[in-house]
């Protein structure tokens, strides 16, 4: 499996199986709140936000979340496995025409809390769903330059559909805000386009 350094990029390998691209979250049970939210986008333009909110966790078959994840503790499958603190999962046959970019955004809402209680998080693609081939990761991690005590959210990762080839980009740029809307709304955009 590649880590991807921040700034980096791995393309995903053709693959004639390959449905969907899931994208398992996950960091230490020490009951911090972090919640998985993605930006789609067809080119600069907003088409979809999925987030905690129950309402968002379907949209229109091709961006799937798992719902909230309050404590970092791992969730468990049908079968008692393990599997991630929250998920997203991209549905490629069902992607709309001109869908090309997925913004994996981080938040903590908790004021007390932030990236430096998260140590690490990472954020691993895989074939298809949670069992699927390991194809790459990106984490996230506090260091006595970026220690990350006063971030409470961070645009973690851009996959995007290049001429067929998926790509994924290791981002890691914290956001100067936490609120959802403002990010999606007054973020997104901007960072999507330093760094594709």
């Amino acid at each position: 499996m590649q880590v991807i350094p921040k700034g980096g990029v791995a393309i995903l390998p053709k693959s004639s199986t390959r449905t969907a691209i899931y994208l398992g979250a996950e960091w230490p049970n020490n009951g911090v709140d972090v919640d998985i939210a993605c930006v789609a986008m067809k080119g600069a333009e907003l088409v979809a936000l999925s987030y905690y909110d129950k309402s968002s966790h379907d949209i229109g078959g091709y961006l799937l979340h798992s719902a909230d994840n309050r404590t970092g503790a791992d969730t468990m499958d049908a079968s008692g496995a393990d599997t991630y603190d929250e998920w997203i999962k991209i549905v490629l046959g069902k992607v709309p025409t001109g869908v090309d970019t997925f913004l994996l955004i981080g938040n903590i809402f908790n004021a007390a809390k932030n990236f430096g209680h998260v140590n690490p998080l990472q954020l691993v693609v895989h074939e298809n769903d949670e069992k699927g081939p390991k194809l790459a990761s990106v984490e996230l991690s506090a260091t006595a330059d970026e220690p990350l005590d006063k971030v409470s959210a961070v645009a973690i990762a851009i996959v995007k559909n290049i001429g067929g080839d998926w790509k994924v980009k290791s981002v890691l740029e914290p956001i100067p805000t936490n609120d959802l809307g403002e990010i999606v709304n007054s973020h997104a955009a901007a960072i999507v386009g330093r760094h594709v």
